[in-house]
């Protein structure tokens, strides 16, 4: 799995392989284990161990849980699972007819996802896809036995876990956190080549960049899990040159390996809103119906663990796969996302999408706002003040989405919030100016 043996996973990883006698064997047939990742590299061992010298399947619990419900992620029936927090208490249950489904596929991890649309789903991965994408994400980055990869990002996401299975494949390192290291040491104390961020991570490191890369080995910064916005893509394209740092943006999802496209590089400075081509052993497709981006991939899971009629079993994925985000290719083949396909709205009887709204005002005036309907109209609510001039402002987008200037609103950005995962509150903000 992913690299010669478990061995070598182990030293890639720097973990003494003594503790293996400890970890809880099974000596009969495969179980469904729910595995719990904590940061610590017992636990990422104990993750490598099962992986390759069992065929375990491995549910993955989100880093915010410690403990299971039976309403959890599509009322998975957990008191069936055998739980490996709470050995020895728990057992290993036969859970035969999902059991064999998922053993017949060849199925080693489950991942738990909510996606953008908060629809809980538990996606399948066979030993066979985990390879297929860890190659093909290697290959994409020019990954190599020199790279040593901060494990610093969940493990149990698939972006994580992305890192995790292509710098293992490659024969490169992946290094966890010191227990009770603070993030900012750990960056800039760090061996680490590859850092792996989300827009969220790099708005908080921004103020001590030069403190972390300007004395560690960074060779590369990689972004995905959202868009960034105009400051920080303009920081962080200075930052990097100025350290020499090769700056990389990806777009993926779970189900789809979970990498689809990559930016790299000099493509970066000259297509800075778009998320690159897609990569080795993936391609992707705009639907004519809707502007949905679709697509056709080896890498694509295996399928959906689902419960119908009491049953459980495996739902395949629809090919191409329709990825929720709505998009364009422009002429050189670069994808640009223009938002989520369920962020549509009715106004003066046209069908908008708001974040192809929000993208517009983004690219002509170059300040990020958050677009929502309220009422019959179309509420503008930026993230600073915008330094145009109303009337001219309203006359733009009037013109481009086609709907009546009477029909738009502009608010203050004092009204302009996040929540606590630095994503526009949406809610707080039309609670906000509704009032």
């Amino acid at each position: 799995m992913l690299s010669s043996n478990l061995q070598d996973a182990l030293k890639l990883t720097e973990i003494n392989a003594k503790f293996i006698d400890e970890i809880q064997t099974f000596n009969d047939e495969p179980r469904i284990i729910l595995f719990h990742f904590d940061g610590r590299k017992k636990t990422l061992g104990t993750y490598l161990y099962y992986l390759f010298e069992t065929k375990n399947i491995l549910i993955l619990n989100p880093s915010n849980r410690t403990s299971y419900s039976s309403n959890f992620h599509g009322n998975l029936p957990y008191e069936n699972v055998f739980n490996l927090e709470s050995f020895p208490d728990s057992h290993g249950i036969n859970f035969d007819l999902a059991k064999n489904e998922l053993l017949s596929k060849s199925i080693r991890l489950i991942i738990p996802t909510s996606g953008t649309t908060a629809s809980p789903k538990l996606v399948c991965f066979s030993e066979k896809k985990l390879n297929i994408a860890a190659k093909n994400i290697a290959h994409s980055l020019s990954i190599n036995r020199n790279d040593i990869a901060s494990g610093y990002l969940p493990t149990n996401y698939g972006y994580g876990l992305s890192v995790l299975h292509s710098h293992i494949f490659s024969n490169s390192k992946f290094l966890l956190p010191e227990p009770n290291e603070k993030f900012i040491d750990h960056l800039k104390n760090s061996r680490c080549t590859n850092y792996y961020t989300v827009p969220s991570m790099l708005k908080f490191i921004n103020k001590f960049a030069d403190k972390i890369f300007g004395t560690t080995n960074a060779k590369k910064i990689c972004q995905a899990g959202g868009p960034l916005n105009n400051t920080d893509i303009e920081f962080w394209s200075e930052t990097c040159n100025k350290y020499n740092i090769e700056f990389i943006r990806m777009y993926g999802q779970t189900e789809c390996g979970p990498r689809i496209s990559c930016l790299r590089g000099d493509e970066y400075l000259e297509n800075e809103h778009s998320v690159g081509k897609a990569i080795k052993g993936a391609s992707i497709e705009i639907s004519n119906i809707n502007n949905e981006i679709l697509i056709k991939s080896d890498m694509l899971a295996d399928g959906y663990f689902n419960e119908k009629d009491n049953k459980w079993s495996i739902e395949e994925l629809p090919y191409p796969f329709p990825t929720g985000d709505i998009g364009e290719l422009n002429n050189n083949g670069y994808l640009l996302i223009r938002g989520r396909s369920s962020r549509f709205v009715k106004i003066q009887d046209i069908r908008l999408s708001l974040d192809e709204i929000e993208f517009f005002i983004q690219e002509n005036i170059k300040v990020d706002v958050a677009a929502f309907q309220l009422n019959d109209y179309l509420a503008i609510v930026p993230s600073q003040e915008i330094h145009i001039e109303q009337v001219k402002f309203l006359n733009i987008l009037s013109k481009q989405f086609g709907i009546s200037k009477r029909n738009i609103k502009i608010f203050s950005a004092k009204f302009f919030t996040l929540n606590g995962n630095n994503k526009k509150d949406y809610p707080n903000m039309k609670a906000k100016v509704a009032n």
